[in-house]
């Protein structure tokens, strides 16, 4: 019986399993190019359309990647509870970033996929510019600091609504905005490794992301 291709490219968790058994064993620099040429592999092929592969095996695989991230929260939650939130401690950073980061990055894609780059860069846009606005005033208040510090909060609605018109414009001032929020933040280097994933996937992120997909749309529009 021949073993369909989905199948074969699951594989690639036992040998990630299998390496991480062996680590203490094996020299760090050959584990860490041995995780991750088996963690690339099979991302390759998930973008690499072939033929040999039809839609029944391609759902069949979305789906198991589906269960298998429900079943990677609901381990994640168990974990957290157990050990900390039952005995009135708050978790250690890591256990937030590995809980939001992934919902963060399946929310993204999941909007870009149902909707489209601009419609997905608007919104994504305008949840950005009114959080921060709030940001501001719960900070602030009503003074003349809330006001000069909405500065972005217009700059990144007007992006937003026009980059409908002007998505490849729109797209660039993305991209410039994350980079002045990187440099705005420069301060979150002195924080650890876990936090600053965190932040940066919470505040450049989807920024970065809609730039990026708005980029990406005017490419193939031109050349359509």
């Amino acid at each position: 019986m021949k073993i369909p291709e989905s199948t074969l490219r699951n594989i690639w968790l036992i040998f990630i399993i299998i390496t991480l058994f062996l680590a203490t064993s094996l020299p760090y620099w050959f584990f860490v190019v041995s995780v991750s040429v088996v963690f690339i592999s099979p991302l390759i092929l998930e973008f690499k359309r072939k033929n040999v592969v039809d839609e029944r095996q391609i759902a069949i695989s979305h789906l198991s990647s589906h269960i298998t991230f429900y079943v990677f929260i609901l381990l994640l939650l168990l974990t957290i509870n157990r050990e900390y939130i039952s005995k009135g401690l708050n978790p250690p950073p890591q256990f937030y970033m590995l809980m939001i980061v992934p919902f963060v990055v399946k929310l993204l894609a999941s909007l870009y996929m149902d909707y489209g780059a601009v419609p997905t860069a608007q919104w994504i846009g305008y949840f950005f510019s009114f959080f921060w606005l709030l940001f501001v005033i719960l900070s602030h208040g009503l003074s003349f600091v809330a006001l000069i510090e909405s500065v972005p909060f217009v700059l990144i609605f007007l992006i937003s609504f026009f980059s409908k018109k002007f998505p490849g414009a729109g797209g660039i001032l993305f991209l410039v905005f994350s980079a002045t929020l990187l440099i705005f933040f420069r301060g979150w280097s002195r924080l650890d490794l876990y936090t600053r994933i965190l932040m940066y996937s919470l505040i450049p992120l989807p920024l970065v992301s809609s730039g990026t997909a708005l980029l990406w749309y005017r490419f193939k529009s031109k050349n359509a």
